[in-house]
């Protein structure tokens, strides 16, 4: 009875051929015990045995009809388990965003795909299921018949990349993970897909920004490079490599490997700039010599930037070098250029003043002396003259004025070429001269301030300042329409000033660059030829301002 009362459970425990011999045995005692009660029926003495055998009989079939329910339930219960589970499978399956498929390993015909799969495709559902990956184009054959061989051998194929045909004609970038497994006895192979297209275009878009980002280098003749403050790790682009004459493949770049190949002479000062903005996070910028270890030395302009943590502490520094070598050596060049050009100028224009000199020497001392002798003999004869003609002495006076006038322009002339006053009395009573003679011939009112020491100036600065006062009346004249100047001349430690300010009507803001008139350029050019520089200041309306500073040396 015991083992009666457990045989449901314990067939249930034990599979479904067990429990259904349990019930076949059970069926066969209750009949064997049914036709022992019936063979002692019609024996005397032996009915209350009968009954023992009929209630027996009873039980066991009550027992097996218990069994027979319990099997029933348990085996509703397996099958509405197995649908569940298939439900979710077949839930998890087609709501799965990976494209997955099932296909028999034999003929490789798809038993199912989800929905992603038909994305990843192109096709319906109707178009794939019961069909080849070789029959929908997807794959080639050798391509499916090697992965059917490989499957066989290995059981399984991780993270295969190849190719997937889609239905419009192009094609997508998968990687792929294949399992064989066993569903109702068939050799079934699961594919799980992953596409990567956008990933693999994403990583040519990288590298082939790399590739211009190496060429933008390459161009500009620029490296890069990064070093982690924390770690100490050093990184450089193969244009700083080749910039700096090491090969990429076998140098370890480093902090003090890099100082190394600094010029000894901006060691120090490549080091102390670096180190503080380690320290302070302070972006920096300078220029320095690289030795190259074939020997040649490179001119690089460094450019760093330094990134910090959330306390404010920098852990990480980057950069770029670029080699300018060429652009300083032209800038070398261009500078000794315009240093040439000015020597030269300088040098023409001392000519030119040592020829005005000369010229009003001659013109004073032997163009004067005739005229003064002719004038002299003039006066002679016409006495002479007078005493026989009297008509002639009207025409002789007649040449006296002439003469008087002819020397007048010679010293007229002999002044505009080289003031005497300038090599007798010095810049200050040139500088009076000037003005007054600028106020005669325009009516423009000039005044005049001088605060000079009682020193001579040399002969330079003080024709160099003389010139530009002349250059700069000229133009109040001819363009400021004003009615008053002002000239200040003064002198404050090594550095002596010319001031001329006037009324009129400002100067206009393209002369402001000293590109708008010729005669401002030449006046910066006297100016910085003599180590000092010109500034104009004009406001429309209310007149121009020129300052010309020049230093003492």
């Amino acid at each position: 009875m015991l083992d009666s009362a457990a045989g449901p459970s314990a067939a249930a425990s034990r599979g479904g051929a067990q429990p259904a011999h349990h019930l076949q045995r059970g069926r066969g005692r209750a009949a064997r015990l049914l036709v022992d009660a019936d063979h002692l029926r019609d024996r005397p003495g032996v009915g209350h045995v009968r009954d023992v055998l009929l209630r027996a009989a009873e039980q066991q079939l009550i027992t097996t009809a218990t069994d027979l329910a319990g099997i029933a339930i348990e085996r509703r219960q397996a099958e509405e388990a197995l649908r569940e589970s298939e439900e979710r499978f077949s839930k998890a399956f087609h709501a799965n965003p990976a494209p997955l498929s099932i296909s028999r390993l034999a003929d490789g015909r798809f038993l199912d795909v989800n929905t992603a799969f038909l994305r990843l495709t192109g096709y319906e559902r109707e178009d794939v299921i019961g069909r080849t990956s070789v029959e929908l184009r997807l794959i080639g054959t050798v391509e499916r018949e090697a992965l059917v061989d490989r499957l066989r051998r290995t059981g399984a194929i991780p993270n295969l990349e190849f190719v997937v045909r889609h239905r419009d004609g192009g094609s997508r970038d998968v990687v792929v993970s294949l399992v064989s497994c066993d569903l109702g006895g068939d050799a079934c192979v699961l594919g799980i897909f992953q596409d990567v297209t956008h990933r693999n275009q994403a990583e040519e878009a990288l590298r082939t920004r790399e590739r211009q980002l190496l060429l933008a280098q390459q161009i500009a003749r620029m490296g890069s490079w990064e070093w982690d403050i924390r770690t100490g790790v050093v990184s450089w682009s193969d244009e700083l490599c080749r910039i700096l004459g090491v090969d990429p493949r076998t140098v370890h770049p480093s902090y003090e490997g890099f100082v190394d190949l600094v010029h000894p002479d901006d060691r120090r000062h490549v080091r102390e700039t670096i180190d503080r903005a380690a320290s302070d996070g302070q972006p920096f910028l300078f220029d320095f010599r690289a030795c190259r270890p074939d020997g040649a030395v490179r001119i690089l302009h460094c450019r760093g930037e330094v990134i910090c943590d959330a306390a404010s502490r920098p852990v990480r520094m980057f950069g770029t070098d670029q080699d300018v070598t060429e652009l300083r050596l032209a800038d070398e060049q261009l500078r000794l250029s315009q240093q040439k050009l000015r020597n030269l100028t300088a040098y023409q224009l001392e000519v030119r003043e040592e020829e005005r000199a000369r010229i009003a020497r001659e013109i004073h001392d032997v163009l004067g002396q005739t005229l003064t002798a002719l004038k002299l003999d003039v006066s002679s004869l016409r006495e002479m003259v007078a005493r026989r003609e009297p008509s002639a002495d009207g025409r002789l006076q007649e040449i006296a004025g002439l003469l008087d006038t002819a020397i007048k322009d010679v010293r007229r002339l002999a002044s505009e070429l080289r003031p005497v006053v300038l090599d007798q009395l010095g810049l200050p009573a040139a500088v009076e001269w000037l003005s007054g003679d600028f106020q005669r011939r325009t009516g423009i009112d000039c005044r005049v301030r001088s605060s000079l020491p009682d020193t001579t100036l040399p002969a330079d600065v003080s024709t160099g300042l003389f010139r530009i006062l002349q250059e700069a009346l000229t133009n109040v004249a001819r363009h400021s329409g004003a009615n008053r100047v002002e000239v200040t001349l003064q002198q404050a430690s090594r550095i002596v000033y010319l001031e001329v300010t006037d009324n009129g009507k400002g100067l206009p803001e393209a002369a402001h660059a000293g590109q708008g008139s010729l005669g401002i350029l030449g006046m910066r050019e006297r100016a910085l030829l003599l180590g000092g520089f010109i500034e104009l200041k004009g406001e429309t309306g209310k007149g121009t301002k020129l300052t010309a500073w020049v230093p003492l040396k």
